[in-house]
């Protein structure tokens, strides 16, 4: 053999080798880029045969089947396949299409690409409707106000609440045009709205003054705010601490937080929050999984948090004295925080028990990075080390959820009304709107009379929003009273 030809050979040998070694050193499923080929490194000798019979279905399938399948359809096949895989390993585990990534990406990322417009479906019609415009967006400033029916997106009929979502929302800078007709009016405008930047709200208040603005005070004179989280995202613990650190100077004196409805999100995010309130190394939660070490969070110890890098101290609000709110849609983060507050005795709660979901998801995008599994991949316990999560075999009287300190029982139509009455409360209802309808309410009711609001849906709109704006919540009331009381014995 010539030395020319030996050195070529040592290199294909020493090639072979570092890729043989990769091959068995992979880390992260599937293991190795012979996966499938029996014998060769990496290879899955459980995973392939049960591969070999989903493949030989799909083939069948193709082969067989009455009508030629198109890409579309083996694309639907192969997701509806993805989906039963994931929700038989549990009810949180599933798959995430396109269009269900690209807004929980949004949401990631806090904001999006929109005209800052709430929507929702008219009570009695059935109609789309504005249910709110967001104070100092696109929207706000074409005029369009709640009770406003949309008709068209860009000259065309709008059938669903998904349609009109996903017309409406799009790159900043670029137009959209919306044909309403205005609350109160039989003539339809169409609008052209540029579409901006439109950051989401996390932390609501609990009612909007006249510029849209929230309103955080529950009772000024005695410094009692209320604060809503819709989410745990990854910009509301900022926007949590940005709020109270401008009604700290104005008097705060108690803090009434509302998690009721709240679905969860970031376990991190939970985290922040309960730093905040909590004592330096307070623990928050225990999280274990297959692929992590079981570690207990603490108060000050979270090596990513945000306010290492805001230089914001750990238990900045300790003593500030605290009521949260809890209910059957709490969930997730949500009790994570409840739970922390609850053990380590730092807030009283008020409301139902919670949701019971004690297990953390992982989004994991699939090529090419267009949607994504979302897979279990660890379970939380509460700082006690009793569980949360609610089983599929759990009872009522079983260990679950987050019980509250005080139990507010309602019936499932009362939590309706008080959903609905928050509703309409973060509805952005200018003065002069609502004068326009109480006069054009009084006008056909001194008409037909009672009968009056049902047969002008614009009066039933205003009827109801009388009605419920009106309703007195519960739980946010002996919530507030307790509070009241701790003030004043302080």
């Amino acid at each position: 053999m010539s030395r020319h030809n030996y050195i070529w050979l040592m290199v294909v040998l020493g090639v072979s080798a570092v890729a043989w070694m990769f091959a068995r050193a992979s880390l992260l499923p599937p293991h190795g880029p012979l996966q499938f080929v029996r014998g060769f490194p990496g290879a899955d000798e459980t995973m392939a045969p049960h591969l070999a019979i989903f493949a030989r279905a799909l083939r069948l399938v193709e082969e067989n089947y009455v009508h030629t399948l198109e890409a579309d359809d083996r694309q639907r096949l192969l997701e509806h396949a993805l989906e039963a895989v994931l929700q038989a390993l549990d009810e949180h585990s599933s798959y995430i299409a396109a269009e269900s990534f690209r807004r929980f990406r949004e949401l990631e990322q806090g904001h999006f690409g929109g005209i800052g417009v709430q929507l929702g479906t008219h009570p009695l019609t059935g109609q789309l409707m504005v249910q709110s415009p967001m104070p100092d967006t696109p929207a706000f400033r074409a005029g369009l106000r709640s009770g406003d029916i949309i008709l068209e997106v860009n000259g065309e009929k709008i059938t669903s609440l998904e349609e009109a979502v996903h017309r409406i929302k799009g790159p900043p800078g670029t137009n959209v045009r919306i044909t309403i007709r205005p609350w109160g009016e039989s003539q339809p405008r169409t609008v052209e709205i540029a579409r901006s930047d439109i950051p989401i709200e996390n932390v609501l208040g609990l009612d909007r003054d006249p510029d849209g603005h929230w309103t955080f005070w529950l009772d000024k004179s005695h410094g009692l705010a209320y604060l809503r989280l819709e989410s745990f995202n990854p910009t509301t613990s900022s926007e949590l601490y940005t709020t109270l650190m401008a009604l700290r100077p104005q008097g705060l004196r108690g803090l009434i937080l509302d998690l009721r409805g709240n679905p969860g999100g970031r376990l991190e995010t939970a985290i922040e929050i309960a730093e905040l309130f909590l004592p330096p190394n307070s623990p928050i939660v225990t999280v274990r999984g297959r692929r992590r070490l079981e570690e207990t969070y603490r108060a000050g110890h979270l090596r990513e948090s945000i306010w290492r890098q805001w230089q914001v101290a750990p238990g900045t609000f300790h003593d500030l004295p605290l009521a949260l709110l809890i209910d059957s849609q709490s969930a997730s983060a949500s009790e994570i925080l409840a739970s922390a507050f609850q053990d380590n005795r730092r807030a009283t709660l008020f409301g139902q028990r919670t949701f019971g979901k004690a297990s953390v998801q992982t989004i994991i995008p699939l090529p090419p990075n267009t949607h994504a599994i979302k897979l279990t991949t660890a379970e939380y316990l509460r700082p006690s080390g009793q569980n949360i999560h609610r089983f599929r075999t759990a009872k009522e009287e079983d260990t679950w959820g987050v019980t509250p300190d005080i139990v507010i029982p309602l019936s499932q139509d009362r939590q309706q009304e008080l959903l609905l009455s928050r509703r309409l409360r973060d509805s952005l209802w200018p003065s002069r709107h609502l004068e326009h309808m109480r006069q054009r309410f009084d006008q056909s009711t001194a008409t037909f009379g009672s009968s009056g609001s049902t047969i002008d849906p614009d009066n039933y709109l205003y009827l109801r929003t009388r009605l419920l704006k009106a309703e007195t919540d519960p739980v946010l009331e002996q919530a507030r009273q307790f509070l009241l009381q701790r003030l004043a014995d302080r």
